[in-house]
């Protein structure tokens, strides 16, 4: 049985040799990271500050704008069905007397 061995002595896998392990500097690193404020609490703290923030600077359309694009919208879908409708008439006819 040939037994791999890592080029870079430094890093661990999972093989009975060498256990993948947790490292020291993970640990270091979070404490750091408590100590000094920036838990996830206070990032998720942030975050919502600066959602609040951001949505604080949308400004929405009054009542009679958002009627007009609405009236619009919906006169624009009406005139497409009737293209539509039209189109697929023309169409029938055509192939129905290509077909007879």
């Amino acid at each position: 049985m040939v037994e791999f061995w890592s080029p870079k002595p430094a890093v661990v896998g999972s093989s009975p040799t060498a256990p993948a392990r947790m490292c020291l500097r993970f640990f270091v690193f979070w404490q750091i990271m408590l100590l000094s404020g920036l838990s996830s609490v206070s990032k998720i703290v942030g975050f919502l500050a600066k959602v609040r923030g951001e949505f604080s600077k949308i400004i929405f359309p009054s009542i009679k704008e958002a009627f007009a694009v609405s009236v619009s919208v919906f006169i624009l879908i009406v005139v497409a069905g009737i293209a539509f409708y039209a189109i697929d008439v023309v169409s029938s006819v055509f192939v129905s007397a290509l077909i007879v």
